[in-house]
């Protein structure tokens, strides 16, 4: 006598093999054969692009020295607050991270020092600047003028600092 169920069982287990085995198969073409990769067409005669991945020519000249310093807004505020002081006509305005170097034109029979002060005092309060040194010695604003423009490096600022410390130490 047969058994019925033992050759389900038997044909049951051998399908279930063939089954596992084309998903193996399956699996296994599909990862080792990939994705396509698109091919790359030549461009059209006349046009001049780099190819892929090609870094594009920079033909890019040095921006002056304010536009290199990320505290050009905070120049500008401080050119700002200075400018509203009475008695100051013009102002040049360099800023190194909370230090602003400031020269200030004066107008005609103004006191330089009392101005000189007031711009410092009202530049610390209205502004994120912790020192504000500010001069209306002429060479003093070239200095700070050339700086500004990049006529001079900006590690002339140790210097400037310098010597618009030994002016203030002077008045004082």
């Amino acid at each position: 006598m047969k058994n019925p169920r033992g050759e389900n069982d038997m044909k049951k287990n051998l399908e279930l093999k063939i089954l596992v085995l084309a998903l193996f198969a399956a699996f296994a073409m599909v990862t080792l054969t990939g994705c396509p990769i698109p091919q790359q067409r030549p461009l059209p005669p006349g046009t001049n692009q780099p190819p892929p991945g090609a870094q594009p020519e920079r033909n890019v000249e040095e921006p002056p020295i304010n536009h290199r310093i990320p505290d050009n807004r905070l120049a500008l505020r401080v050119a700002e607050v200075a400018g509203e002081v009475d008695g100051v006509t013009e102002v040049s305005v360099v800023v190194v991270g909370t230090t602003a170097f400031i020269g200030i034109e004066l107008a005609e029979g103004a006191d330089g020092e009392a101005v000189e002060r007031t711009v410092e005092e009202r530049v610390e309060q209205q502004t994120m600047i912790v020192e504000a040194l500010a001069s209306s010695d002429p060479e003093i604003i070239k200095e700070i003028d050339n700086i500004r423009t990049g006529a001079i490096p900006p590690n002339a600022v140790g210097r400037l600092f310098d010597r618009m410390q030994e002016e203030r130490r002077g008045q004082n």
